[in-house]
């Protein structure tokens, strides 16, 4: 009985990888046609509110999930990102690498589906998902990140599924739920021209995050120009403060005021 049982057990794994492979291949053909086609139903030009989000911000290593041509990553490479793309579309990928090399850029390009790549731990500063996002990525991602790390999303709203054929928006303030255990630094729910096939229906609800893997704890506290290790104590005034492990806590008072470890 158990022999028979465990028989089950290994058919239904079986068959539940043909239908992700069958439907991986799908997506892949699909896509393949997309790109292949001269009359775009997508954005050319980087992401927008990508473009606002890394103003000013320092270059360091970046992923870019779902990239499609490479719009995002040849455009964050440009700007001395350390870049990687990877699509399961073997049109997108390879225009993606023609692109880079026309323009002399540095890029990793990777043809491969986003449950197959390695993301490792602590090796991302920026991971950018535009119109891609699968619900059990964001929990595998936060590890991805190094601390500090910055994520940026882009996707439609359920609501726009009234105006188009839709098949997996997000609900209201979905987006920032599946980003739990990181920071929400941005969170926008707005009517705008969408990326991805802005040009079949006009306006579309969009919502857009920017998020961060929270940053380790500081190793000391710092006051009046010095710096203080955990468990040091300082005056302020009569006040005595000490360096804990989530910051200054009271500890008493100062014998003699402004007298520090």
């Amino acid at each position: 009985m158990a022999v028979a049982v465990g028989q089950v057990v290994r058919l239904a794994a079986l068959a539940m990888t043909a239908c992700a492979v069958l439907a991986q291949e799908s997506a892949r053909a699909s896509y393949n046609a997309i790109y292949g086609d001269s009359t775009k139903v997508y954005a050319a030009a980087p992401n927008a509110f990508l473009v606002r989000m890394m103003e000013g911000r320092k270059p360091g290593r970046a992923l870019d999930i779902g990239m499609g041509q490479g719009r995002n990553a040849l455009w964050l490479a440009e700007r001395g990102w350390d870049v990687t793309g990877i699509d399961i579309s073997d049109e997108g990928v390879e225009q993606a690498r023609t692109e880079a090399k026309r323009r002399q850029l540095r890029f990793h390009a990777e043809r491969i589906g986003y449950g197959e790549f390695m993301y490792g731990e602590a090796q991302w500063d920026l991971i950018v998902l535009c119109y891609f996002l699968p619900r059990e990525l964001p929990a595998k991602l936060l590890r991805a990140l190094k601390p500090g790390g910055l994520v940026v999303v882009e996707g439609f709203h359920a609501d726009t599924g009234f105006r188009r054929l839709l098949f997996d928006g997000f609900a209201d303030n979905e987006l920032p739920k599946l980003f739990a255990g990181y920071r929400t630094l941005q969170y926008e729910d707005v009517e705008a021209d969408a990326d991805w096939g802005g040009n079949l229906s006009g306006k579309n609800r969009v919502v857009r995050l920017l998020a961060q893997r929270p940053d380790t704890a500081p190793g000391s506290c710092a006051f009046a120009g010095r710096d203080f290790a955990r468990g040091q104590t300082a005056c302020w005034g009569r006040t005595q403060m000490r360096c804990g492990q989530n910051g200054w806590v009271r500890a008493g008072s100062c014998e003699n005021s402004g007298k520090n470890d």
